[in-house]
């Protein structure tokens, strides 16, 4: 895996900085290949700049000159056709997504003005902006913005743009998987991101973005050791960039990871210390999704009142902000409560409902562990006729859905222990305890 690398501009500014450089920053330098390219052009270019011959007329010994007009044109045109294509896209865009999702597909393949740079970037765009409202029609926005790409490749446009392109897009449906719980499928795209991102001319904003992607995807597939040092390099990077939104956002992930490991009081620590800063900058989403966070790490300490107060705050924003797959999964923790409170049948009957809502909106393997609360549920109820039937059909729905293997012989084994009558409440919660993807936390709000 590839470190971040730092920007041009960044290390202009520590070319120039001398002595005043942050050292952390002058060891990756010295010892990256990348960057250090970049200072020896650099020192080369500023050297040439240095001779007063270069600024001469008139003579054979000009080293360095100004772009021509020619040159100066071109570039203008080109700039201008950009801003013309996302105009025309964005009106093109507009009007589709009024029509059933069942029908963007063909409609945006046929869009002409679409298959642009200009185009590309509104979709990404539009894909970035819906995944949070509804992450099936996001998909369709984010892979058609990947496959108009492809189109492009070896027209008139600059090889770099069209490779940023490339690099944003597969970053945006690898965005997207990870709503949908495609977690694997999500890694191996931002491999490929990355690598575009590597030939083009991204910034340390894009890699940064791209490395909190990974973690969260690396977080969501249970892969904690390898998530919490990408996560703290984000945060850094981040904090370095004066990005404070996205850095609250990637320390929230860490308490996250925190909670993972088991250290349930120190999440919430870190939790409640970002709360200040994210109230005081009107981050509305990212406090809704530290506030349900906090719900979930408050239930599994069976504080019910401290839990029930964070998820009803949350559930509130969430409602304001129109953030379905969030709501959702407010309401899955509440619901919870009622469980664990040993109100079963209230609890039952709101698991079935948000189990059904999360399958309408495509979070197909998020749905299925709500079912799989459900099945444990009816067998604590006495009600065991629907386990084995539920167990058989989370056995198609996760491989379906891309979950993990380790998951998939889960819940097979609990569907022959149902089967052969032997199922109990215990052995439910092993495998629960071992495959869940506990609801709060995946409401994540995505840097771009």
């Amino acid at each position: 895996m590839n470190e971040i690398h730092y920007d041009d501009e960044t290390l202009i500014e520590l070319f120039t900085a001398g002595d005043s450089a942050l050292p952390e920053v002058q060891s990756h330098v010295d010892g990256c290949r990348q960057c250090g390219a970049f200072r020896s052009s650099f020192e080369t270019f500023a050297s040439t700049l240095s001779d007063p011959e270069v600024w001469q007329t008139g003579t054979e010994s000009i080293r360095f000159a100004l772009p021509d007009e020619t040159r100066i044109h071109e570039i203008r045109e080109l700039a201008a056709s950009f801003d013309s294509q996302e105009f025309d896209a964005e009106v093109e865009i507009s009007a589709i997504v009024r029509r059933p999702s069942s029908e963007w597909s063909l409609l945006l393949g046929r869009s002409f003005s679409l298959h642009s740079p200009g185009g590309i970037r509104k979709l990404i765009e539009a894909a970035h902006q819906l995944v949070n409202h509804d992450p099936a029609d996001a998909m369709i926005l984010a892979s058609t913005a990947s496959a108009h790409c492809s189109m492009i490749e070896g027209t008139r446009y600059p090889r770099t743009v069209i490779a940023d392109l490339r690099g944003r897009a597969l970053k945006e449906e690898a965005t997207v998987l990870r709503y949908l719980g495609r977690y694997e499928e999500g890694l191996d795209l931002l491999e490929r991101s990355e690598g575009f991102f590597n030939q083009g001319s991204a910034a340390l904003s894009d890699l940064t973005s791209l490395d909190y992607q990974r973690a969260c995807l690396l977080f969501y597939a249970e892969r904690i050791p390898e998530a919490i040092p990408i996560i703290r390099r984000a945060a850094l990077a981040f904090g370095q960039l004066g990005d404070s939104k996205r850095y609250q956002q990637t320390r929230s992930l860490e308490a996250a990871a925190t909670l993972k490991t088991g250290d349930t009081r120190g999440a919430i620590r870190l939790w409640l210390s970002l709360l200040d800063v994210v109230v005081l900058e009107n981050d509305l989403d990212t406090l809704a999704t530290i506030l349900t966070n906090l719900g979930q790490a408050y239930l599994q300490l069976q504080a019910f009142d401290d839990a029930g107060k964070y998820f009803h705050q949350a559930l509130q924003l969430q409602k304001e902000l129109g953030l379905q797959p969030y709501l959702l999964r407010s309401r899955w923790g509440l619901a919870r409560i009622l469980v664990t409170k040993g109100q079963w049948d209230a609890g039952l009957a709101r698991l079935r409902e948000i189990a059904e809502e999360f399958e309408q909106v495509g979070m197909m393997s998020t749905a299925g562990l709500v079912k799989l609360e459900i099945a444990e549920l009816l067998l604590a109820m006495g009600k065991s006729r629907e386990v084995s039937s539920i167990c058989g059909g989370l056995v198609e729905e996760f491989s379906a859905s891309g979950m993990a293997t380790s998951a998939i012989t889960a819940v097979a084994y609990l569907q022959e222990a149902a089967s052969a009558g032997n199922i109990t409440v215990a052995m439910f919660k092993s495998v629960r305890e071992q495959i869940e993807d506990l609801p709060s936390l995946s409401a994540m709000s995505l840097p771009r």
